[in-house]
């Protein structure tokens, strides 16, 4: 029987990880499922597609999309572009918890958007980027 105290889904551990490892950038590193907050610079991370790619036997393959969403005051945008920088180089190295991963090469996206939906213009750098896990399947 599968404890779920302690079980950490594939997809829970590819954004814990990944705002463990963004806590380098900033402290405010949020999942999408946290209240937001108005303090910046912001890190939002979560999960934007999940796709079963194969199923062996054993195992299972799925493909999951890392949706980072990095938020600074526009006039803080060279700061939001280094956060950026910073961030994908330490995202393409991620080490999950739990799961065996590896970042797949050419998926990176990382478009800039002007957020007016605050009481103040932000700088919105997006981080998507996809991992591709294979795990055994339980019982």
């Amino acid at each position: 029987m599968i404890d779920l105290n302690n079980y950490l889904a594939p997809d829970e551990d590819l954004v814990a990880s990944a705002i463990e490892v963004l806590k380098q950038i900033t402290s405010n590193v949020l999942s999408a499922n946290d209240k937001d907050n108005m303090e910046f610079p912001q890190i939002i991370v979560g999960i934007q597609n999940e796709v079963e790619v194969n199923q062996f036997r054993n195992a299972d393959k799925q493909r999951f999309t890392l949706k980072i969403d990095i938020f600074v005051d526009q006039d803080e945008e060279f700061t939001g572009m280094r956060m950026r920088a910073v961030a994908k180089k330490l995202l393409k190295k991620l080490q999950l918890e739990q799961y065996a991963t590896r970042y797949i090469p050419g998926t990176l996206s990382s478009p800039t958007l002007i957020d007016t939906s605050t009481s103040r213009p932000l700088w919105h750098g997006v981080i998507l980027l996809d991992f591709e896990m294979i795990f055994m399947k339980e019982g």
